[in-house]
């Protein structure tokens, strides 16, 4: 459900002010189904799709590892650890939404979009046959450095986003357990009732 929304608001935010392709949303969606097919509002969905795993994995494993480092279960280092995560998740997360974006937009921009849109013929043809495609292909043509535009804002969206997850779930974790549960040090303790 949300991947063809994600389409729809990347088309709708790269389309140009002053030759706008689309008139809104349901406009844009219908036109991509007319044109691309029920698939069309899919592509790029298999890069998020397999990238969720690794990144998970990196965001709970740094967190982990940096809540192991600061020693004390407290608010604090949960921001602290959180936003770390963040951060090291974005060096994965940059590339994968580049890939994703990529394939959401190719076959749209041709030369003359208004026409290709009012004759129902893409103009430009499809540029990458899968994310990893995709990938390889920005690599080869323009080296490492292009995974990583835009880096600077991911850092700046990811880092206050992990810290304040991982800050919100244990200050609520605290709040919505019984008292008792916690040691001197803020380390949850299982409490057994026998």
């Amino acid at each position: 459900m949300i991947q063809p929304l994600d389409t729809v608001k990347v088309r709708l935010q790269t389309q140009s002010a002053a030759a706008p392709l689309y008139k809104g949303t349901y406009h844009c969606l219908s036109t991509i189904v007319k044109n691309e097919s029920f698939w069309g509002m899919y592509k790029g969905m298999s890069s998020p799709l397999c990238g969720v795993a690794v990144i998970n994995a990196i965001v709970f494993g740094v967190y982990g590892n940096s809540m192991r480092y600061l020693q004390q279960n407290t608010l604090t280092n949960n921001l602290i650890a959180g936003s770390f995560a963040g951060a090291v998740q974005s060096l994965i997360s940059c590339p994968m939404e580049l890939a994703k974006t990529k394939m959401q937009l190719q076959g749209v921009l041709g030369p003359d979009p208004m026409n290709a849109i009012k004759s129902g013929i893409l103009q430009k043809p499809a540029l990458y046959r899968s994310p990893v495609d995709c990938l390889w292909k920005l690599y080869s043509e323009h080296g490492l450095r292009t995974f990583y535009r835009g880096f600077w804002v991911t850092i700046a969206r990811e880092v206050p986003g992990f810290g304040s997850y991982f800050f919100s779930y244990e200050y609520l974790t605290r709040i919505m357990t019984p008292h008792g549960t916690f040691d001197a040090r803020g380390n949850y303790v299982e409490v057994l009732s026998i």
